[in-house]
Order: structure tokens, then sequence, then C-alpha cells
């Protein structure tokens, strides 16, 4: 089933490499398939919609990180 979720995404540019959370759309296959552009912000229209929100992000840390140019898992280079 396709879906919509929070992942963190890492985004690698001439400035470097930055984190962020994004709203990213899996599809049936389960491999993602688009997101935003850039990091979403926490945000809601009660504190009840927030807490909902961050819960949700905060469990995006415990997933795989993916690269925000191709959609793919991040693999850390080993140190």
């Amino acid at each position: 089933m396709s879906t919509w979720a929070h992942r963190v995404m890492r985004r690698k540019d001439k400035a470097g490499a930055s984190f962020g959370i994004h709203e990213v759309y899996f599809a049936d296959d389960g491999h993602a398939e688009h997101w935003t552009k850039g990091p979403i912000e926490a945000a809601a229209g009660t504190l009840k919609g927030l807490r909902w929100t961050l819960r949700w992000m905060t469990e995006a840390l415990d997933e795989p990180v993916l690269d925000h140019k191709t959609g793919k898992e991040w693999k850390k280079a080993k140190q």
C-alpha cells in the first residue's frame, strides 16, 4: 500500500551535508517515489495536532536516512 511518511533525508551541496525531516511518498513496492523539496516544519492548528506531528517526526529518526537526490537509503561511510 502506498503511503506518505516523515523521513530524515540527507542533502549534500557545495556547503556540505545537512539533514532534515521531509514528507516522503512510498510506492506500493516500498521505494521512495516523491518527497518534499525542503524539510518540513512542525506546525499544526492545535496543540494536539502539533503533538501528533512531533511524534511522527521523532519516529522518523529511528528509520534509515534517505538521500535527498535519489530517495534511496543513505549509507554512512565507515570511519
